[in-house]
């Protein structure tokens, strides 16, 4: 297997901090790509880790998401990422889990491969894959 090296990781992996300002539209940027695959978790409450990529289909303006504490697969319904951005993404509605007003936020974003994905066929069941 060929390995590349990757000379900044910061273009590919990066941590930014927010605050919630509680407004709809709100854009999150600071991560320095455009990511592909986010997780976010609201750091001054008690709240869900909650997770979301370009490959998620939309739904009511937003993408759909995992909650890392709910075993009820994708959620959807208007709430999260409306877009994924050249500096990071933006939100489409404000409630606790994305964007309160004065609550804190960590965003661990990932590029893998800008939404082009591919076809694994490795073992017994193909799956559709995005990779860096």
């Amino acid at each position: 297997m060929a390995y590349s090296d990757i000379k900044n990781p910061s273009e590919h992996f990066n941590t930014v901090l927010y605050t919630g300002d509680g407004s709809a539209d709100q854009s999150m940027t600071g991560v320095g790509f455009q990511p592909d695959f986010l997780w976010i978790k609201r750091r001054n409450a008690s709240e869900r880790h909650v997770l979301t990529s370009t490959q998620m289909v939309q739904a009511d303006g937003a993408y759909k998401w995992i909650d890392c504490s709910d075993t009820a697969g994708q959620f959807a319904g208007g709430t999260g990422v409306a877009s994924f951005d050249s500096d990071g993404f933006s939100i489409k509605t404000s409630d606790s889990t994305w964007n309160a007003s004065g609550s804190t936020y960590a965003l661990w974003g990932w590029k893998a491969n800008g939404g082009t994905t591919s076809s694994n066929t490795d073992g017994d069941v193909t799956s559709t894959v995005q990779v860096n």
